[in-house]
Formats: C-alpha cells, structure tokens, sequence
C-alpha cells in the first residue's frame, strides 16, 4: 500500500493503522505488526503520542518472534520517548537494547552517547 504523493503523513498513518487493524481482525498478526509501525513512522513528527501508541503495539507482536525487527521498534520507541521528554523510559529501552549484545559494537557504543 502507497500513500498518494498529495496526501499528508496524518492521512498516510490514518490509512496505514486502518490496514492493521483489519490484517489483526482477519488474524494476520505480522502483517499487523508491520503495518503498525509503519502508521508510526508516519505519525512520529507531527503526533507523537499516536506514534508511542502504534510503536508500543508492535512491540507486543514483535517480543518473541524476530530480534531485529523487535530491537528496531524498541529504538524507535526509545528515540520517541526521548523527544517527548520521558529520558528515563528511553534509557530503559536502550538499556536493554545494549544488554542483549544482538547489535554492532558500533551500534552499541551510539546509543551509549
């Protein structure tokens, strides 16, 4: 699914959690999942809160399936909260993206800084 180029971001992550929401009803948990996280990265700039929302979803469905993508909404909820002023939720997930090991040295020493 593509969003039109006139549209907005808010109509864009409308239409997107719209999808996941009929993907989670019909049963289709990862597609859910995938289609969650993108409403968020649609909704991260101009909504933040709906952004935490969609993030926080897809961690659920993400928890103890796949690492990476798990690892990847978790920085993305932690780069989230950051901006919107809760740092000590923020270190708590990059905390605990630091303490599996699953990521680069170099990935490991950025999200220390």
């Amino acid at each position: 699914m593509q969003h039109a180029p006139n549209e907005t971001c808010l109509c864009a992550a409308l239409r997107y959690e719209q999808a996941a929401y009929n993907y989670l009803r019909a049963g289709m948990r990862r597609k859910y999942a995938f289609h969650i996280v993108l409403a968020g990265h649609m909704y991260k700039n101009e909504h933040p809160s709906h952004a935490l929302r969609c993030y926080g979803s897809a961690l659920l469905i993400f928890k103890n399936t796949w690492s990476s993508i798990y690892d990847h909404v978790s920085y993305a909820l932690a780069a989230q909260l950051s901006t919107q002023g809760s740092p000590g939720l923020a270190s708590v997930l990059y905390g605990r993206l630091v303490g599996v090991g699953r990521q680069s040295l170099r990935f490991q020493d950025d999200l220390l800084r």
